[in-house]
């Protein structure tokens, strides 16, 4: 399964380069699923509806979020029922499914969230009844927490991947146990 995760698409910028490219990238690289953070995607903080169309006519078939998903002021309104859901199961066209869990961590942040290792934990159990494949999407600020979530769940998922990153960081790595 080949899966394109794009981390916090942020504003104009954002929004024009997926346009511009994205099309062409899943028809270059024979993307299975296109994963994408949304939470910055108006105007660097939030997410619409009508922003979330775009994304799909883009080619991004799963969306995440984060701490500032809500920001905009009709966001309530335009996602009744989904906030906070943060688990998708994923069925591609051939029959296989793909789990995404959307965690959100604790560290520096102001806003209080429950414990992502919890929730995560419960969600990754539960998908794993449907699917082995799993993608996590952990926003948090700290690498730091994401690094420890990773090996809290290694082996258990296909992957952990960190977005609200301020600082780039290239500190990608294969746990021990896959």
């Amino acid at each position: 399964m080949k899966i394109l995760f794009i981390g916090d698409i942020f504003g104009n910028t954002g929004k024009r380069v997926l346009a511009e490219r994205l099309p062409a990238i899943i028809e270059e690289r024979s993307i299975d699923v296109c994963i994408a953070n949304a939470e910055n995607i108006a105007g660097g903080r939030g997410i619409t509806h009508n922003l979330l169309k775009k994304l799909h006519k883009f080619g991004v078939q799963v969306i995440t979020g984060g701490n500032h998903s809500l920001a905009c002021p009709d966001s309530y309104d335009d996602f009744p029922g989904n906030v906070g859901k943060g688990v998708t199961l994923f069925s591609l066209p051939d029959g296989r499914t793909l789990g995404v869990i959307n965690l959100l961590g604790r560290t520096f942040f102001q806003e209080q969230f429950d414990c992502p290792f919890r929730t995560g934990m419960a969600a990754i159990n539960e998908m794993a009844a449907a699917t082995r494949s799993i993608i996590v999407d952990f926003h948090a600020e700290a690498t730091s927490e994401k690094k420890a979530f990773a090996q809290y769940v290694d082996g258990k998922v296909s992957a952990v991947l960190g977005t609200h990153t301020h600082v780039q960081t290239a500190d990608e790595s294969v746990s021990e146990n896959g």
